[in-house]
């Protein structure tokens, strides 16, 4: 399961603050100079701690899916539906590349995540079967 950290870290302060209003989390007006960037990642670690439980397990949930995209075959159906490639190649890295991307177009995040999906389980089974003697019973 990935961190809060993590995002804290890969994360600007406006993702960061757009990511959490998403989940309903409040907190402080994000700072003009980026001498105050680190006080302010501070504040907002604070403020999710401080959080109530179902907007932390939302929050939880969100850090979730946007991670599942940050690898390389996340990556490449990120760019593989042709939104904004422009925009996305501005981003320093995948974690900022996604969040934007759920921030800013949901249904282009889902159309990646069912992509994704789709490209992990091509030509494969997702199940086992066993050979088992003649007579043994199973459950």
């Amino acid at each position: 399961m990935p961190s809060v950290e993590t995002f804290i870290r890969a994360l600007s302060p406006d993702l960061i603050k757009n990511m959490l209003a998403a989940v309903k989390i409040d907190t402080a007006p994000v700072p003009n100079k980026k001498s105050q960037e680190a006080e302010w990642k501070r504040d907002t670690r604070k403020s999710i701690s401080e959080s109530s439980i179902g907007s932390r397990a939302a929050l939880d949930r969100l850090t979730e899916r946007i991670s599942s995209l940050c690898d390389k075959a996340g990556e490449t159906a990120v760019y593989s539906i042709g939104s904004s490639k422009g925009k996305l190649d501005s981003f320093p890295g995948q974690h900022a590349r996604c969040a934007w991307l759920f921030l800013n177009d949901e249904s282009a995040f889902r159309r990646a995540e069912e992509i994704k999906y789709a490209d992990e389980r091509r030509g494969g089974r997702q199940w086992d079967g066993f050979a088992l003697e003649k007579g043994v019973g199973t459950y």
